[in-house]
């Protein structure tokens, strides 16, 4: 049970910080929306976060642990993601920053973190009810 709880914690905390690194990315275009000949960036990591969950649960659960009392720690790389140049729209300065979008793209990262922020803080929730009620 703890190994599942810490499992996905830690995915919980690869999703945490690819959406850190996609509102860091999206204010820097925000930033410079008047700055001529600025291309708009984006952060891709959800593909990433995909075969990482895809892998756990393919694969059988196979746990080695160097001392009978550590947590198993796992092989997921937090700082992978990717940043890419957005394609579209330039104006005549050659700046490719869309308001709109980037600030629809800053709300979604905004909801999308408090959602797994709350995930995260209920896995928390549940491994403290289960150690306070198994001393009971």
């Amino acid at each position: 049970m703890f190994e599942q709880i810490h499992e996905r914690s830690a995915i919980l905390h690869q999703a945490l910080d690819g959406l850190t690194a996609r509102q860091r990315v999206t204010a820097n275009n925000l930033a410079n929306a008047d700055t001529p000949g600025f291309t708009a960036k984006e952060v891709q990591f959800e593909n990433l976060l995909k075969q990482k969950i895809q892998a756990r649960s393919n694969q059988g659960v196979e746990l080695v642990q160097t001392h009978p009392e550590h947590l198993p720690i796992h092989d997921l790389d937090h700082s992978r993601y990717t940043i890419q140049e957005l394609q579209g729209q330039m104006r005549n300065d050659g700046n490719g920053v869309d308001l709109e979008q980037e600030v629809t793209r800053m709300t979604q990262a905004q909801m999308s973190y408090q959602a797994v922020s709350q995930q995260l803080a209920g896995s928390f929730a549940s491994l403290k009810y289960v150690i306070a009620e198994g001393g009971r």
